[in-house]
């Protein structure tokens, strides 16, 4: 099957994604407070790397990742 592109925001719930060498899952969506108020968030969790990668919603939704299969990779 040829990779394919999609949005972030079309990422599934709990989708595992390749982030810099890292595997993280997708925990969903949460509202963290920023220089401008709450925003609301991409929540990402790796327990390979013991940490959580947080990206806005407003300025990563429409982010291309690739997608092979059930393989996702930013």
């Amino acid at each position: 099957m040829p990779k394919q592109t999609i949005k972030l925001s079309e990422l599934p719930f709990g989708a595992t994604i390749e982030i810099g060498g890292f595997q993280y899952t997708f925990k969903g969506y949460d509202k963290r407070k920023t220089q401008f108020g709450r925003q609301e968030h991409f929540i990402f969790w790796s327990d390979e790397a013991k940490t959580e990668k947080i990206f806005e919603k407003f300025k990563f939704s429409t982010t291309k990742i690739k997608k092979d299969g059930d393989n996702y990779q930013w």
